[in-house]
């Protein structure tokens, strides 16, 4: 599986692009997994019921969705019909929770009653947690899906470690979406690097200066002034952040010389619209690693180290 350790500031593009991916990869592939745990004990379920309780007009089955796979289980009524070909079985739905009185007239076996109420308090807890987890994973699809990103980003080559992903073989555009917002994050934080280390020639000797500083996998980029900390016992160097937008008021009481003010404010204007198109990438990845940590306790998927 993709590595979770933090990255060091100036990893490639690549590197910072695999990460971020294995960050969503990690939060798909678990709920997804949670997901066909909850179909398998579905199936499981009434299968179990069928063996247990045979030859009843009262039936528990899995209705499907459009793609085929469980959508919830349901109660049911079988009965024979006399047609053109001979007898054919046929089954009605029934709504609601079960109750004694459809057990007493559809399953003809009222002193098993609370074995069907057994099954019926089983069947309602899978189609919630169902529910749930389909719901989180509709969500983190749009977010990603969503996600527009430019064509001078598009990632080179297909996603690193898909074959890691076996939940998500199903769902390649998904993956290839995935590994196009990784990049993308990644390009941006490559784009901070270049525009620090092209800004710092042309400052002034004065105590401003840009930076890019790691958080976990994600960069930041910011203005600062250097600084004296104590550090075991000694001093040594540090820097203290200045507050993001060169104002006039900033420039003037860093007393920063007015000839370097258009050049300052189109660097910092240049690293705002930086910020703004990193945001828009890094909360795409952090609402989905939400979405997987949020579950309840019992639907929570354990996310992968």
């Amino acid at each position: 599986m993709l590595s979770a350790r933090p990255l060091p500031v100036f990893a490639s593009v690549a590197a910072r692009a695999a990460a971020h991916f294995g960050s969503l990869a990690r939060a798909l592939e678990a709920l997804a997994g949670a997901l066909l745990g909850v179909e398998r004990e579905m199936r499981d379920l009434a299968q179990e019921y069928r063996l247990s309780i045979p030859n009843c007009r009262l039936v528990l089955y899995i209705k499907l969705a459009k793609s085929r796979r469980p959508r919830a289980l349901y109660w049911g009524a079988t009965f024979r019909v006399a047609m053109a070909d001979g007898i054919r079985r046929w089954r009605s739905h029934i709504k609601g929770r079960l109750t004694g009185r459809t057990i007493y007239r559809v399953a003809l076996r009222w002193s098993e009653r609370e074995r069907f109420f057994r099954f019926d308090k089983r069947r309602l807890a899978l189609n919630r947690r169902h529910a749930h987890l389909a719901r989180a994973l509709a969500r983190m699809r749009r977010l990603v899906l969503g996600c527009c990103v430019p064509i001078p980003t598009v990632p080179p080559g297909p996603p690193p470690a898909a074959e890691f992903c076996a939940n998500l073989a199903e769902e390649p555009a998904l993956l290839e979406a995935a590994w196009r917002v990784a990049w993308a994050l990644a390009a941006v934080e490559g784009d901070m690097l270049r525009l620090v280390e092209g800004a710092r020639p042309g400052l002034p000797t004065s105590n401003l200066f840009p930076y890019v500083s790691s958080h976990g996998n994600y960069l930041a980029l910011g203005w600062a002034i250097p600084e004296l900390i104590v550090r075991n016992a000694k001093l040594a160097k540090g820097r203290r952040h200045v507050a993001s937008g060169l104002s006039a008021n900033v420039l003037r009481a860093l007393r920063i010389p007015r000839p370097f003010w258009p050049s300052l404010r189109d660097t910092d204007r240049a690293m705002r619209a930086l910020r703004r198109e990193h945001a828009r990438y890094a909360k795409v990845v952090g609402r989905v690693r939400r979405l997987a940590s949020r579950m309840p306790a019992d639907e929570n998927p354990r996310m992968p180290a």
